[in-house]
């Protein structure tokens, strides 16, 4: 069982106080939902569901359920956003770092003494240039840019 999963029917059961759809909005079949909802109630040891002929309803327990799975939802949202951001900044560093790279080529392209300048101007530490005849290739500076 996914919690997460089964948090997000919970929460269209909510939204849309129907099974049928709350499995609509959910892209999956209402037996789907209904069997995950049922595995949730097993895994807490709680019924959540008032169950009828149709959705009577959230019990005590089942209000709280839903509550915490708010929460954790909107955490697990706000964690892939602050990681995404996380990533976002690691490529504009990385583009940062291979624009400065192809500048330093440019200025001297012939001069090894460009990783001193490179170093004291950013203040990477571990930073390693392969020469070539054609470019300085910059690695690990990303994470120092983050930092």
């Amino acid at each position: 069982m996914n919690l997460f999963v089964s948090f997000k029917y919970l929460l269209a059961l909510d939204e849309q106080r129907h099974f049928g759809r709350a499995a609509l909005a959910c892209h999956v079949t209402q037996p789907a939902l209904s069997n995950a909802l049922r595995a949730l109630e097993e895994s807490l040891g709680v019924a959540i569901v008032t169950r009828g002929r149709s959705f009577a309803g959230f019990t005590t327990e089942g209000e709280r359920v839903l509550a915490s799975a708010r929460r954790m939802l909107r955490e697990h949202e706000l964690l892939q956003q602050e990681l995404q951001s996380s990533a976002d900044v690691v490529t504009h560093a990385q583009r940062i770092c291979i624009v400065n790279a192809i500048q330093m080529q440019q200025q001297a392209p012939n001069r090894v003494g460009g990783t001193r300048a490179i170093v004291q101007q950013f203040g990477f530490v571990g930073v390693a240039f392969i020469v070539s005849r054609f470019a300085y290739v910059l690695f690990k500076c990303a994470e120092q840019v983050v930092q």
